[in-house]
């Protein structure tokens, strides 16, 4: 059979039809699928963030005294410090100032290490900072509730102890009094020398001055 013939071009000529449109090359867009009905996402509240993801959430609120909480945070190595080992009472201060720590240094035992010097003030002032630093969690705003905190005995070196040791501590007893309320249990030692699994030593002998 012969060929068809050329459709013939020109005036007159009938039209030719319209090439296939590629996809992606002017096809007209799908139109959205009608949302089912009861579901209606116009007013579906937002996701909420996972934990750990622009979150921070607050510690535990020291609820009941706890007492004879044991700090032995030492490294002694070729590096100085830090060196932190003391001995606290934590109780709430409902008649406190709004976010603060009320910190009282008691007469220590005798005798003091190092013998005859006191505890250095900025010693003091950076353990209750890292107190109060742990309470206000990670968006640094002030804590719960007010705090009272009692050092009963504290050792320090004259060399490798420092305010940021103190202020470690600070933190590693507030953690270890708040962990005590949460589970319901007496301390155990902390630090990054403690042993966990060891009782609690208990507080130097008090010997009066000769």
């Amino acid at each position: 059979p012969r060929p068809p013939e050329p459709a013939p071009e020109g005036p007159g000529a009938p039209p030719r039809p319209p090439e296939p449109t590629r996809a992606g090359h002017g096809a007209p867009r799908r139109p959205p699928e009608p949302a089912l009905a009861g579901h209606d996402t116009s007013s579906r509240p937002p996701e909420p963030a996972p934990a750990g993801h622009g979150t921070s959430p607050r510690p535990p609120r020291l609820t009941r005294p706890v007492t004879g909480v044991y700090v032995h945070h030492v490294c002694q190595t070729s590096c100085g410090g830090p060196f932190a080992i003391l001995w606290a009472d934590f109780a709430p201060a409902p008649g406190g100032a709004p976010g603060g720590v009320d910190l009282t240094v008691a007469e220590f035992p005798h005798p003091r290490r190092p013998a005859d010097l006191p505890f250095p003030d900025e010693f003091a002032e950076a353990f209750r900072d890292g107190v109060r630093d742990h309470l206000a969690g990670e968006d640094g705003t002030d804590p719960i509730a007010p705090v009272s905190v009692v050092l009963r005995d504290v050792l320090w070196h004259e060399v490798d102890s420092g305010p940021w040791g103190f202020h470690a501590a600070g933190r590693l007893a507030i953690r270890e009094a708040l962990a005590c309320v949460a589970e319901n249990r007496a301390p155990r030692p902390v630090g990054r020398s403690a042993n966990r699994n060891a009782p609690v030593r208990p507080l130097r002998p008090f010997h009066p001055p000769n």
